[in-house]
């Protein structure tokens, strides 16, 4: 029961950042300090991210994944294919040893200098911050198809069993 509380409390605290830009446009300045207004859009915001988000976000880890095979910048993709060509078009040079196609003129570096390790995490950021902000604007929705769609294969699965 700890388990699952200490999990829902970092999903909503996860998707604070999303509802904070959400109502920020809704703070208005009276002398007794800020306020916020209430209307039919902060009530949807709060709802989905109270009820709806850490749901969508247990039922889909995928969409926060840290493993994108597609996150290797121009520079080092090209470098791979530039290798996958001599390796393909091997035809036993001087410093070839053991089978191994390689330039010692090359690299003396395993790795490109590259900016990979400063985009990537601010590419995960904003794509995950956009994530989030679907989930938030869209959640209650998405939550009622899919459990709408559950409850369908559910009740064919009865059906057909029966």
């Amino acid at each position: 029961m700890a388990t699952y509380v200490r999990r829902y409390l970092q999903q909503v605290l996860r998707g604070s950042l999303v509802v904070v830009l959400f109502l920020v446009g809704l703070l208005s300045r009276t002398p007794h300090g800020w306020t916020l207004a209430w209307t039919p859009w902060t009530f949807w915001v709060v709802i989905s991210w109270l009820g709806c988000y850490p749901v969508l976000r247990t039922w889909h880890p995928e969409l926060y994944s840290r493993k994108d095979p597609d996150m290797t910048s121009f520079k080092a993709r090209a470098l791979a294919l530039h290798h996958q060509d001599l390796a393909n078009a091997h035809q036993g040079h001087r410093w070839t040893l053991n089978g191994v196609s390689s330039n010692p003129w090359e690299y003396s570096q395993g790795r490109t200098q590259s900016t990979d390790d400063i985009v990537n995490p601010l590419y995960r950021f904003c794509a995950h911050l956009w994530m989030s902000v679907l989930l938030i604007l869209l959640g209650p929705v998405l939550v009622g198809g899919e459990v709408g769609v559950r409850g369908l294969r559910a009740g064919y699965r009865w059906l057909r069993h029966r």
